[in-house]
């Protein structure tokens, strides 16, 4: 370390010991400073803000106090007390502008403290001191303005997020909304067109990214329920926004198309039913359209149970019923091929008309009269338990 720097170091240091035991008295200044150029103007004056702000004056002098010892180029979290107040201050309402001009007041409070030690200390003269602590105070003040004001933001995006949330919740369940709360969604919810998606997943931040920076000012967020629930004023959506690639921990469903109000209203009661069917899922993904018997299936106790009688439990009744079940699965997935499901199966087709002829003995009717339901019957059972591979 050069002698100018060691010199500088020792000037910081000097200057930090002969301030700490004033530090009532800083204290007292910058909140006399604050309090006659930036008063509250009604937003602020209650006493849980005032206390928060006497208790940010504190930690920050002391936060300043350190910065000044460690020079300019140090930069710590700033301290608890002074992010608290900085939220505490959006939630009252205090507009950003008063926060950082409350912050610039005291800053000049606490130079003029730092001048006077200079100068009480024979250094007021001294130009490269005089620019150094300088630099070191700027420093100091723009790493906590930038971060008081994240704070600030972070709150202030939270509260429009609850107010939208509320205001969702609200139309939802078919509640009237003034036009005063329908602009705050920023949301047309009366478009023409709407596609409703649920999801989960500490990921899930990153594809509600993706989906609003492809269709600006067509959008629409909110937390419901722990879900991240979102509409896309859109007819279709690009399926490689929705892409699960490296987010294996994200569970997302989505909803037909729908139109005005009840529209959207639909998609998003869609979009949750769907949601049911893709938690069980291995690639934690299923829309509506492909599931709409298997989602009412899940949502409905008494459907589920019933199509578990009628079609799973004689088929679970038999030696047979694993490969019964696996050839059943094949056998409608392939559009009712027998040729098609051997052929799969590697067995001969016979076989596999064996069989099915076998299930109709056994939940007594021809396929052709109950397939949707045996195939939603079918996909409880997989979703349910892990399937046994067996030809």
């Amino acid at each position: 370390m050069s002698d100018g720097a060691r010199s500088l170091d020792q000037v910081r240091a000097l200057v930090v010991r002969g301030l700490r035991p004033e530090r009532r008295e800083v204290e007292q200044a910058i909140w006399e400073r604050i309090r006659d150029a930036v008063p509250a103007a009604g937003d602020s004056g209650t006493s849980e803000y005032e206390a928060g702000q006497l208790e940010a004056i504190s930690a920050i002098v002391s936060y300043s106090l350190d910065a000044i010892a460690r020079g300019p180029d140090w930069s710590g979290p700033i301290p608890g007390p002074a992010a608290v107040q900085a939220r505490r201050a959006a939630r009252l309402g205090v507009s950003l502008g008063t926060v950082q001009r409350r912050y610039f007041a005291g800053h000049r409070e606490f130079g003029e403290f730092v001048a006077r030690e200079l100068e009480r200390s024979g250094f007021s003269n001294d130009g490269e001191v005089i620019h150094h602590l300088r630099r070191t105070q700027e420093a100091l003040l723009e790493h906590v303005t930038a971060a008081i004001e994240r704070e600030y933001e972070h709150e202030h995006e939270l509260l429009k997020g609850s107010r939208r949330s509320e205001i969702v919740q609200r139309l939802l369940v078919g509640e009237q909304v003034d036009e005063i709360d329908l602009a705050a969604l920023d949301y047309d919810v009366r478009a023409s067109c709407h596609i409703g998606i649920v999801a989960s997943g500490a990921d899930v931040g990153e594809i509600v990214r993706r989906l609003r920076g492809t269709y600006p000012r067509k959008s629409l967020s909110v937390h419901l329920d722990g879900r991240t629930c979102l509409w896309l004023s859109v007819q279709a959506i690009d399926v490689r926004l929705l892409s699960l690639d490296g987010a294996d921990d994200i569970t997302l469903a989505v909803g037909e198309a729908g139109t005005n109000l009840d529209g959207w209203r639909l998609t998003y009661s869609q979009a949750r039913a769907a949601f049911a069917v893709a938690a069980r899922k291995a690639e934690k993904i299923a829309w509506y359209a492909d599931h709409r018997l298997l989602a009412a299936a899940l949502e409905n106790e008494t459907l589920a149970r019933s199509l578990t009688q009628k079609y799973l439990i004689p088929l679970s009744g038999t030696s047979d019923g694993v490969k019964l079940r696996r050839t059943l699965r094949t056998y409608i997935e392939l559009q009712c091929n027998a040729t098609s499901a051997a052929h799969r199966l590697r067995i001969g087709r016979h076989t596999v008309e064996g069989r099915i002829h076998a299930v109709e003995q056994l939940i007594g009717c021809p396929l052709r009269t109950c397939l949707p339901e045996l195939a939603v019957a079918l996909r409880l059972d997989e979703l349910s338990h892990v399937d046994e591979r067996c030809p």
